[in-house]
């Protein structure tokens, strides 16, 4: 709506005005107003006062990588605030170099980004045997939504083999995307990977009993998105 695009366009300027002067109080408080609000239709300045916003703040993160807090929030509003028809070439461009930066939350929500607006890139591929969780996980969810693969539940069962409580909760919450990626085809009696998803989903019951209590906590959560799903099919 008219209304709520004008909104947005002064929440984006004011964000940026917070950026430019530090002011993370500022920044936080229209972050938090903006990330439930979604625009159907995207205006060019819409779209540019985002980009705007977004490479202001990579600017500041080379001179004081503190800022990677800030940068990684703005990509996270991307696919919410921009339709995906309304993506232009700089956008993208933008998102894939945020990828290249140097900081994992960063790259993580950057990959995810570009999950949602180039879902074939090839982008992902180089990033599955990343060394950091969560890169690593957004790299799986985003091939294995291009099509499962002995590769991908290969990957995922090293997740879940790891002794590193982080790579077990990011398999976890890897698994249970894909399920809720995939939840249709749960439904049909030819879905030849209900095996596999089943050894996850005996993993994940197990889990939610697990010492670590980040490990507990997503096992609990996918638990929760898993039994919806049987109860929806």
């Amino acid at each position: 709506m008219k209304d709520n695009r004008l909104l947005l366009l002064g929440l984006l300027e004011v964000m940026e005005n917070a950026v430019v002067e530090n002011n993370r109080d500022v920044f936080f408080n229209k972050f938090y107003q903006i990330r439930n609000m979604r625009a159907d239709s995207a205006t060019p300045e819409l779209v540019g006062a985002f980009k705007s916003l977004l490479l202001r703040a990579i600017a500041e993160f080379k001179k004081n990588n503190s800022f990677n807090t800030i940068v990684s929030s703005i990509i996270s509003l991307s696919y919410g605030l921009i339709p995906t028809d309304k993506l232009d070439t700089e956008l993208l461009k933008i998102l894939n170099d945020c990828v290249e930066l140097p900081d994992t939350r960063i790259k993580a929500n950057a990959l995810t980004a570009v999950c949602e607006f180039d879902p074939y890139s090839e982008l992902f591929k180089e990033h599955i045997n990343s060394k950091f969780n969560r890169i690593a996980a957004e790299a799986i969810i985003a091939e294995g939504k291009k099509g499962l693969s002995a590769k991908i539940f290969d990957k995922l069962k090293e997740f879940f083999g790891s002794s590193n409580p982080f790579f077990v909760a990011s398999g976890i919450y890897a698994v249970g995307q894909l399920m809720d990626y995939y939840r249709d085809s749960f439904s049909r009696s030819d879905n030849m990977f209900q095996s596999d998803f089943d050894f996850f989903i005996k993993k994940i019951t197990v889990f939610s009993n697990h010492p670590h209590e980040m490990v507990r906590k997503r096992a609990l959560q996918t638990k929760k998105l898993i039994e919806g799903e049987k109860k929806s099919a």
